[in-house]
């Protein structure tokens, strides 16, 4: 089972929203911007047209440093941050998810984010 990266995304996103100033060395924006390396990544490998080996191999090399980093900030940040903000909502929901959320990691046909299999079947 895999987590979905845009579900992730999108409450760093409200978070940062809903912060009183908008700075972007904020840990809301800090939070958003490693969940945009992220993505850039699989933007990345989308237009190179990489093999599933070939963005399974970048995600190795680039996309797990970001991760442990991630996951190493938000530790050192959680202690600091009451849990039912936004941004401590952000934290918890990340590390909950963190066994689905680097799950794909481990194979390079598995998409960051399900907001395609969501479109596809929204209509039914």
């Amino acid at each position: 089972m895999c987590g979905c990266w845009a579900h992730a995304k999108r409450k760093f996103h409200e978070a940062l929203v809903g912060a009183a100033a908008k700075q972007t060395d904020s840990k809301e924006a800090i939070g958003l911007a490693y969940c945009d390396q992220l993505f850039a990544l699989e933007k990345k490998a989308e237009e190179k047209q990489m093999t599933p080996k070939e963005r399974h191999e970048l995600r190795q090399k680039e996309a797990k440093p970001i991760l442990e980093e991630f996951y190493k900030w938000i530790e050192a940040c959680r202690a600091t941050t009451l849990p039912q903000n936004l941004l401590g909502k952000a934290f918890t929901y990340a590390q909950n998810q963190k066994k689905y959320l680097t799950a794909y990691l481990s194979d390079g046909r598995i998409e960051i984010s399900n907001n395609r299999a969501e479109r596809s079947i929204s209509p039914l």
